[in-house]
């Protein structure tokens, strides 16, 4: 190798030493993401896989358990049986505890701190590394990895109308501690998580367990009132024309209904003339990892405009396809809805692992 002459290396250290005064240091395991229980030989430790691509991904696994293979006295590896995504750094410094990815299909996991030349993909980290050397031993160890099981409630946002009853549960808690409470009573009650709508307005119902508020927001919207029985002009024999009663979109996925808040826009309109008669089913397709989308049959009024979605949005794309969404994406869609009882975990679960059937039908209320 040719040796650098002084002047340029003065010039690298100080440029060196200037990038570290002006660069912002974020360290690895200050970053947020999900908390997973990771299990190495017969001890267990708390982990954190990190909030980015290669970590969602690795996290769709889970569970896992993996043989992982010794190497230089420092790390765990294993050859995953596929490709994941990759955002290479040189990481300099390798703490205990750090899971990182090594190429697109190398998991590795370090239990032991040194300095590396090489590059890698954070993935995430054990938070509580001590005890990991003596529990990862120096041959081929068994280590599996599994999300946390996080106490949340089944639904955030709810929309019902005065009568109506809806049944919310905070999962991952043991259900006779847990205690409702709802912000106004005029508007809602609430009992072992049974919620029935009294009158027009807002609430926040309170799910409290170990000390910690879980909240739901409700909005109880008005029933629409129908026009007074009109009585046909004939005298004796004459009968009362009855109102019609309310016929509203319902949606299940699968066969699961899901509660969906709809626009009031000419695109809901006409998907209600559509399913007047009998319902639509439209077989779906996962999409992008964030979607699933299928064809309508024909074409809806559309006006579409630039949006950012999120999970839950019913949105109608090119006038003909069915969109919903269990996660983001930015693009020209025309609105139809939002499931209101599911959150992202849950949507995830009905739409992220395979396609699915979606029903459309107009039902009385």
């Amino acid at each position: 190798m040719h040796k650098k002459p002084a002047i340029r290396i003065i010039i690298s250290v100080l440029v060196s030493l200037t990038l570290c005064f002006c660069i912002p240091v974020v360290s690895a395991s200050a970053q947020s993401g999900t908390a997973v229980k990771i299990k190495v030989g017969n001890k267990s430790f708390n982990g954190v896989f990190y909030d980015n691509a290669t970590a969602k991904a690795l996290l769709k696994s889970m569970p896992m358990k993996l043989k992982m293979s010794e190497l230089n006295g420092n790390e765990k590896y294993r050859y995953m049986k596929k490709d994941y995504p990759v955002n290479e750094e040189k990481v300099k410094r390798i703490k205990a505890g750090d899971i990182m990815l090594y190429g697109s299909d190398c998991l590795v996991v370090f239990y032991r701190s040194f300095n590396t030349s090489y590059e890698y993909t954070r993935v995430g980290r054990i938070t509580n590394p001590k005890g990991l050397a003596k529990a990862a031993g120096k041959k081929a160890v068994m280590i599996s990895f599994s999300k946390k099981k996080t106490t949340r409630l089944s639904a955030k946002n709810l929309t019902l109308q005065p009568g109506q009853v809806k049944t919310i549960r905070l999962k991952n808690a043991v259900a006779k501690k847990v205690k409702w409470s709802t912000s106004n009573k005029n508007v809602a009650t609430v009992s072992k998580g049974r919620i029935k709508a009294k009158k027009a307005g807002t609430a926040t119902i309170t799910a409290k367990y170990k000390n910690k508020k879980y909240k739901c927001r409700l909005t109880v919207s008005p029933v629409k009132t129908n026009p007074e029985p009109k009585q046909t002009v004939g005298g004796e024999g004459s009968e009362t024309v009855q109102p019609e009663k309310e016929r509203v979109l319902t949606m299940k996925i699968a066969d699961k209904e899901v509660n969906v808040q709809w626009e009031n826009n000419e695109s809901v309109e006409a998907l209600k003339n559509l399913v007047k008669e009998q319902p639509l089913t439209i077989r779906m397709s996962m999409y992008g990892g964030f979607e699933q989308v299928g064809p309508i049959g024909t074409s809806l009024p559309r006006n579409d405009a630039q949006t950012t979605t999120s999970a839950g949005d019913i949105v109608l794309y090119s006038g003909n396809q069915l969109v919903v969404f269990y996660g983001s994406n930015s693009w020209a869609y025309t609105r139809l809805g939002h499931i209101t009882d599911k959150d992202v975990a849950e949507l995830t679960d009905l739409l992220g692992n395979g396609d699915v059937t979606i029903t459309i039908n107009l039902e009385t209320m």
